[in-house]
């Protein structure tokens, strides 16, 4: 794609965007902090901080306590519950800062254990917890996921068997 420059000629535009300081007079000034390449991709240098909010990643925290409502079938309840986990894991690959924070609520079942498996990829420390507030014959439980994990491949995430 041509852009024409503020001397009326032209410049090929080919994907890379340069990220720079802005920062007064510090040593460094102007020289390319990190590069981005037309898909995204960080090529070169820049924090983790850059490389988060450069694949979109800017969440701190994310809390899904969504739950279908409740059909009084065991098997159905549970597949539901772990649809809409998973939907809420993908949202925190794809939004979640490193070292960030997940708290999703499931209904304990056949599939959990796969659930947890992909979150422990993701995260440097996954809970299982049950608040004693809920009732013994409950099955709604919690997973809480603490300190995102930099640098996971989606594909060791999802791609994987539990």
């Amino acid at each position: 794609m041509a852009e024409e420059d503020e001397n009326g000629g032209t410049e090929e535009v080919v994907g890379v965007i340069e990220r720079t300081r802005q920062v007064g007079n510090e040593e460094g000034a102007g020289k390319a902090d990190s590069v981005i390449d037309a898909f995204g991709s960080l090529t070169v240098g820049g924090s983790q901080k850059q490389r988060d909010a450069a694949e979109g990643r800017v969440v701190d925290v994310v809390l899904s306590d969504m739950m279908m409502n409740a059909s009084g079938m065991p098997f159905r309840d549970h597949a539901g519950s772990m649809d809409l986990c998973n939907a809420a894991l993908t949202f925190c690959y794809d939004t979640l800062v490193t070292g960030g924070h997940f708290l999703c609520k499931f209904y304990q079942g056949k599939e959990d254990h796969a659930l947890e498996m992909r979150l422990k990829r993701l995260f440097e420390k996954v809970h299982r917890i049950k608040p004693e507030s809920s009732r013994k014959e409950s099955k709604e439980s919690y997973f809480v996921c603490l300190r995102r994990r930099p640098d996971v491949a989606r594909e060791d995430v999802f791609d994987q068997p539990g």
